[in-house]
């Protein structure tokens, strides 16, 4: 167990020490074929008894005369002091590239070590399996990628970090695991209701793309101000921050790559997860290079914020926005009901073209509430499909005329035209209000025509 003043000097290791290992570089070394298909990695012989292992990335230490002497004083500063003077030795060492990484575009937190990449790499980019999967997940991206890639370039963070959302959800907003993790970002309850998010039996906004994607993005800044490494943001993204420090802790390993290397220091879906993650940012960094460059995505979902009074249901909103309920559920999936805006909410998200429209049209529709919304099906579209009012006063005068019984006839063609059918025979009673019973359908007779044409005479 350490000592607080050696957990105090950890915590301060971890934001600072950490960013000295940085991207692998590029070159040759004696006894190396010079050029750029060599990467040369450094790696630190680990002394898990040693606690000059807490610093592996530390500079090398003075010369012995120049090397300040540790003052009299407690033990803890002796040991911080220990820390600064005596790194351990480290052994480098070059491996050729691969032959198909020449001319990749780097991802904008460093180019990792492709060996290490290599395996996810292969399948989303060789497999059949692999293959479909990115392919969905590009086309479905093409609804909310804008949103994701705004929120990034606004807080200042590297635009490849939209990989995560493939990886994490594959762009889907109502996506779920079984560990309870929702949405676009697939947030844990307790993270998000610490970020501000909603979550009740009402409301959860982690599948509303606009909240969701504004806490995440605060999650990973705050994240990186911690870890200072990106690799371990994605450790902890994935494990959490306070496990993760145990574990850096536990086996005094300062970078990600250490840490996984160490058997039973991390579970295996975050040793997997890291890797996996910057394999598929180098395939968006280089989509042409594995053969994804004309996959079209699907179209953009532009949204506008409309006040509404709470209660309202989806129907009278489809209306007034100019588009459907089922369009309208996709695009407000944190209302749970998909039915009717609870009352405890004032904003919901609406297409960008009907957002002027809906502002003149609610109020109007609130006051005169003639209830034409819910005579049509949840796909009608209001700014695409046509009502025959004919039609529409028809069915309104036999709704007032006669019983739901007699309204069996009138009935709703599958196309999305608000058509009626009316039956062969239908009696209406001559006063809606007398209260007498309509009279009864009455069929006639058929007789068969005769024709008076003469009758053709055989020949004799």
């Amino acid at each position: 167990m350490l000592s607080y003043p050696r957990r105090i000097a950890l915590l301060g290791l971890v934001a600072g020490a950490v960013l000295a290992n940085g991207a692998p570089t590029t070159g040759s070394l004696p006894g190396s074929p010079p050029g750029e298909d060599a990467v040369c990695l450094a790696k630190t012989e680990m002394f898990p008894a040693d606690e000059h292992a807490l610093a592996p990335q530390l500079p090398p230490p003075a010369p012995e005369a120049a090397r300040p002497m540790a003052p009299p004083g407690p033990r803890a500063s002796r040991e911080r002091l220990a820390l600064f003077s005596a790194p351990p030795p480290e052994k480098t060492y070059c491996e050729p590239l691969p032959a198909w990484s020449k001319g990749l575009r780097p991802i904008s937190f460093g180019m990792p070590d492709l060996h290490r990449i290599e395996p996810h790499l292969r399948y989303f980019a060789e497999s059949p399996s692999g293959r479909a999967v990115v392919q969905k997940w590009l086309r479905r991206a093409g609804r909310y990628r804008h949103i994701v890639s705004t929120e990034l370039h606004n807080n200042r963070l590297p635009l490849d970090l939209i990989a995560l959302v493939y990886i994490e959800s594959g762009f889907l907003p109502t996506a779920t695991s079984k560990a309870g993790a929702v949405g676009l970002w697939q947030l844990m309850p307790a993270t998000a209701k610490g970020l501000g998010l909603r979550v009740d039996q009402e409301v959860d906004e982690r599948k509303s793309v606009e909240k969701s994607t504004a806490a995440a993005i605060e999650h990973l800044s705050d994240l990186y101000a911690t870890f200072g490494s990106w690799e371990l943001v994605f450790a902890a993204y994935d494990l959490g921050a306070k496990r993760l420090m145990r574990r850096m802790q536990d086996f005094r390993a300062m970078d990600y790559w250490s840490l996984s290397a160490i058997d039973g220091a991390l579970p295996q879906e975050t040793v997997d997860y890291v890797p996996k993650l910057l394999a598929f940012a180098v395939l968006l960094k280089n989509l042409d290079r594995f053969g994804f460059d004309d996959v079209k995505p699907e179209k953009p979902l532009f949204t506008s914020e409309l006040d509404v009074p709470g209660g309202t249901s989806f129907a009278l909103l489809a209306r007034a926005a100019a588009t459907s309920v089922v369009h309208l559920r996709e695009l407000n999936p944190d209302i749970l009901n998909g039915r009717q805006v609870p009352f405890s909410v004032s904003t919901i998200q609406v297409p960008s073209f009907g957002l002027s429209r809906a502002e003149v049209m609610l109020p109007m529709l609130v006051a005169q509430h003639d209830g034409l919304e819910n005579d049509v099906s949840e796909t009608f579209d209001w700014a695409r499909d046509h009502i025959d009012h004919k039609q529409k006063d028809l069915f309104a005068a036999a709704k007032k005329a006669t019983t739901p019984d007699r309204l069996a006839g009138f009935e709703e063609e599958p196309a999305k035209k608000f058509v009626l059918k009316r039956p062969r025979a239908l009696d209406l009673p001559s006063s809606p209000r007398s209260g007498a019973a309509p009279a009864p359908v009455t069929e006639k007779p058929v007789t068969p025509k005769t024709s008076k044409a003469p009758a053709k005479r055989l020949p004799s």
